[in-house]
Parts: C-alpha cells; sequence; structure tokens
C-alpha cells in the first residue's frame, strides 16, 4: 500500500508578500503602454513578438478580449506556430465557457466558430510546412 504526503502550502516570502496586486497591475499597464508605443515602429519578426507580448500582459491583467485581439493581429502578419495560436485557442475556450455559463448561445456559437477558423488556419500551416 501506497502513502503519500499531502504537499504543503508554500507560504510567499517577503517580497511577494509586499507587492499588493495593484503594483503588479500598474506594472503590467505600464508595460503595456511601453510595448504599444514600440510596436508603431516595429517591423517584421519584433512586431510579431511585440502584438505577442501585448497579448500576454493583456491575459495576465484579466482582459481576455484586448489579448485576443492582440494575438489575431499577430497570426495574422506570421502565420506560425507559436504563442499566439495556442494562446488563442485557450482564450476562445475560456470566452465559449464563459458564454456557457451564462447562457448565451450567440457567444458560445461565435467562440467555436472562431475554433474551428483557427483550427483550419492550423491545419493550413501543417499542409505548408510539409511541402
Amino acid at each position: 500500500m501506497f502513502f503519500w504526503k499531502k504537499k504543503e502550502k508554500k507560504e510567499p516570502s517577503i517580497e511577494e508578500a509586499s507587492t499588493s496586486p495593484n503594483q503588479d497591475f500598474d506594472a503590467l499597464r505600464n508595460e503595456i503602454d511601453t510595448l504599444l508605443a514600440a510596436l508603431e515602429t516595429a517591423e517584421g519578426e519584433e512586431r510579431v513578438s511585440c502584438l505577442n507580448r501585448i497579448g500576454a500582459r493583456y491575459r495576465v491583467c484579466g482582459e481576455p478580449l484586448n489579448a485576443i485581439q492582440y494575438y489575431e493581429k499577430s497570426m495574422e502578419e506570421s502565420k506560425t506556430f507559436g504563442e499566439a495560436c495556442t494562446a488563442l485557442m485557450a482564450l476562445y475556450n475560456q470566452m465559449r465557457k464563459e458564454a456557457a455559463k451564462s447562457g448565451d448561445d450567440e457567444k458560445i456559437q461565435y467562440y467555436l466558430r472562431k475554433l474551428d477558423a483557427l483550427m483550419a488556419t492550423n491545419k493550413s500551416i501543417m499542409r505548408s510546412s510539409l511541402s
């Protein structure tokens, strides 16, 4: 017979405890503003990276719609597998689940169509990479 120890909850360190969620949120907002400014002059892979980082920051801030907007722009500019592709899949599923909880059938269908379109894009990316 096997016995497992319960995992002990790790208490936050003094540094972690001293930073409030508002400070983190403000820092993320400042970082988003900096990235938006850099986005205006960025080109090519640097622009795609900027779009992905902005999407990631919005996702951490709890703003999935803004995150989706920037990840979709990233996918438009660079049709490759990567951060935008996987993040969009997770965000579309998150939004679909929220719509299901609220009973909004239109939004459920909207995000299901978005998921289908993303899967079709993934298939075309795979096919083009095999050629």
